[in-house]
């Protein structure tokens, strides 16, 4: 349901989890773009998929002149830089970009894991943190700082892209997500520092990838 009267701006569409499209769910909840959240069941994707503009998940839709915007990182991007999301400096940008980056190492393992047989699955999700996943989630937990966030004193981007791909980063390493408590914290600081982020992570349908 919409929050409010205003008029839906944007149709968002990707499958009924948080996963990729989460950020730019909170890019339009952050700054207050109306939009409508239709989510596609795995099961009807299949036969609807042919009806897509671009046959891939998530893309939106501009409601105004029905304009397709697809490829998640170039959107968040292009909704980050119209709402000063991207960093106040050359500095802030990189640090945003180091995040981005390293998140989507993390992003490009997951299909592996996730559309695997039944069988083989657990199998490849250990052999993925063995040989990559531990490298790579010790690497977005040492961007961390101790204070502010990822990129300073402001939400930016990066926290976003972190905190709407958590439960995924959960779901990938199970077990050994509890090595790292400070992602646990992290995502309480993000949550804490905006009272819009706090009220969709209530609000939202609650998925566990």
């Amino acid at each position: 349901l919409l929050s409010s009267t205003m008029p839906v701006q944007y149709k968002l569409t990707y499958f009924d989890v948080n996963a990729r499209a989460e950020v730019l769910r909170l890019l339009f909840k952050v700054n207050n773009i109306e939009f409508e959240d239709h989510r596609v069941s795995k099961a009807d994707w299949m036969a609807k998929k042919v009806e897509t503009p671009t046959g891939f998940l998530p893309y939106i839709v501009r409601v105004s002149d029905g304009e397709v915007f697809s490829e998640t990182g170039a959107i968040a991007r292009l909704v980050a830089r119209q709402h000063n999301m991207m960093g106040d400096s050359d500095e802030q940008y990189y640090k945003i970009e180091r995040v981005l980056g390293a998140m989507a190492d993390i992003k490009g393992a997951m299909p592996a894991v996730v559309y695997a047989p039944e069988a083989e699955r657990e199998q490849i999700r250990k052999k993925y943190y063995a040989f990559k996943g531990e490298r790579h989630l010790a690497l977005v937990d040492k961007l961390i700082p101790d204070s502010c966030f990822m990129a300073g004193p402001k939400v930016t981007l990066a926290d976003l892209d972190f905190l709407g791909y958590y439960e995924a980063l959960q779901h990938l390493f199970a077990e050994n997500f509890q090595k790292f408590p400070r992602l646990v914290e992290f995502r309480e600081r993000i949550i804490k520092s905006n009272e819009k982020i706090a009220k969709w992570i209530v609000e939202r349908p609650q998925r566990d990838m």
